[in-house]
């Protein structure tokens, strides 16, 4: 009896052990990294945007994708990360796209704090990744856009935003 007990117990904390892997593994893999902030363009452009994301090799991609399209436009742009949204004011910008990771089937704290205080959401575009790329923000005033991140689709992305940012 007692060597049954001591394999349940010992099976137990192998799994344990493998599920705690499992999970730093993947907090690791898919949990969204602090992003780089800069600035491209000068604030005499006629448009300013906000572009605030998190990092991850997606998102990045997205965001290279953007700016390499809008070198070349009449626009001021600075990228922060997602955490440093509070500090920004709405009004300051011509519009805003938001790059988020749903997490829990929640989007950031920071997003959801950023939409709650915005006069109107009308200036607003949000890209959110989740999991399996089906999260929706339930809010037909949000002008989004949901997708798994997959690369494959990151061109396509860009390339939306793009035509978004430049018919503002």
């Amino acid at each position: 009896m007692k060597k049954l007990v001591k394999w349940i117990l010992g099976t137990a904390a192998v799994l344990v052990i493998l599920l705690l892997l499992a999970a730093g593994w993947y907090l690791y893999e898919f949990y969204p990294r602090q992003a780089e902030s800069f600035i491209l363009g000068t604030p005499e452009a006629n448009r300013h945007a906000l572009i605030a994301t998190q990092g991850s090799e997606f998102k990045n991609t997205v965001l290279g994708h953007l700016v390499q399209s809008l070198a070349s436009a009449d626009i001021y742009l600075q990228v922060i990360d997602v955490s440093s949204l509070p500090e920004f004011n709405y009004n300051d910008w011509s519009s805003i796209v938001i790059l988020n990771t749903c997490i829990a089937n929640k989007p950031s704290k920071y997003v959801t704090q950023f939409l709650e205080e915005a006069d109107s959401l009308s200036k607003i575009m949000i890209v959110t990744t989740s999991g399996g790329g089906d999260f929706d923000f339930q809010d037909p005033r949000i002008d989004g856009i949901t997708s798994a991140s997959r690369m494959d689709k990151s061109r396509e992305i860009a390339d939306t935003l793009y035509q978004r940012l430049m018919g503002f």
